[in-house]
């Protein structure tokens, strides 16, 4: 089986009381979360974690190839996926950079089937949510386990990668590894809270990498626009649709942008999250390697876009 040979949760050893009061301090200041919170963890051997992680990174990258070999440049990408322009209102002039940074960030939604995972979106962007819930059920789970004597489930280090990413991207603009994370605060998404900010600050600093949180309307003084920007890269984590629902004002993102401010992941990450982009990877294309058609067999469902044509 794909979760195992395990036929029943694994003891815990604590009374469930003691681990949902460790589970609400860990969680406390994070938003509501949106489904109950088991108080078991979903334990998985360490080869199909490491599946999951691999299918992840093949996929994405598969994505970013796609959106690639759409077409010859940005507005042909565009017309080919159908995206609507005022979906992405924040690319910049380097389409290097962009092409390079699509695929920075990313959050699978996958269902196990009888033959193991099957991606049925890929969200590809900055605002895909959860490091600072998934940061908060690890270290609530090392305590639980700490407490009852047994050793903690493995799980992987959320800010490692994230603060490579930005030392990787920084060493390019030839900037000290740091980072503004871009996002706004309000009651139409109770998930972005002070504190989901400030773990994201610190677990960055504990890899070497100095960050700080600006809402949009702070974003021009905080990096020190008009004039020499203190810091040219950005994490792009707000959602536009929310943003927009909250009534918050993103024309500074787009003045920090013409001012040589850059954010990953890149606004080509939207072409990615297109669905079509999915289609077309199930369904096949010329320049698929045998590998590559392989890969997206094994971890797509089928999928088609609807048109007036044979599928």
């Amino acid at each position: 089986s794909w979760y195992g040979s395990r036929q029943a949760p694994p003891d815990i050893g604590l009374e469930p009381a003691r681990i949902a009061e460790i589970m609400g301090e860990e969680l406390r200041g994070l938003g509501p979360p949106a489904f109950p919170v088991a108080l078991q963890p979903l334990v998985v051997p360490p080869e199909s974690f490491a599946e999951l992680l691999s299918a992840t990174a093949g996929l994405v990258a598969l994505l970013r190839k796609a959106v690639r070999n759409a077409a010859a440049d940005r507005d042909g990408r565009i017309e080919a996926l159908g995206i609507d322009r005022a979906d992405c209102p924040f690319f910049v002039a380097d389409e290097d950079f962009e092409l390079r940074h699509c695929a920075d960030m990313a959050r699978a939604d996958v269902v196990i089937a009888a033959d193991g995972p099957k991606f049925i979106e890929i969200n590809v962007s900055g605002a895909v949510g959860g490091p600072a819930d998934m940061h908060a059920y690890h270290q609530g789970w090392r305590r639980i386990a700490g407490q009852a004597g047994r050793p903690p489930f493995a799980g992987a280090d959320i800010w490692a990668p994230l603060a490579a990413l930005v030392k990787r991207t920084c060493a390019e603009l030839g900037a000290a590894p740091s980072a503004v994370i871009v996002d706004h605060l309000s009651e139409v998404d109770p998930t972005n809270t002070p504190r989901t900010m400030q773990l994201q600050v610190d677990g960055l600093g504990a890899h070497g990498v100095r960050a700080r949180h600006l809402d949009p309307a702070g974003l021009l003084t905080g990096i020190g626009h008009p004039g020499p920007l203190r810091e040219p890269l950005g994490l792009a984590e707000f959602d536009l649709a929310d943003a927009r629902a909250a009534g918050c004002d993103l024309s500074p993102v787009r003045t920090a942008l013409d001012a040589g401010f850059v954010a990953i992941p890149s606004q080509t990450s939207w072409l990615l999250h297109s669905k079509k982009t999915l289609a077309a990877l199930s369904e096949g294309q010329p320049w698929m390697s045998p590998g590559e058609r392989e890969l997206a067999g094994r971890y797509l469902p089928w999928t088609r876009t609807v048109a007036d044509r044979p599928v």
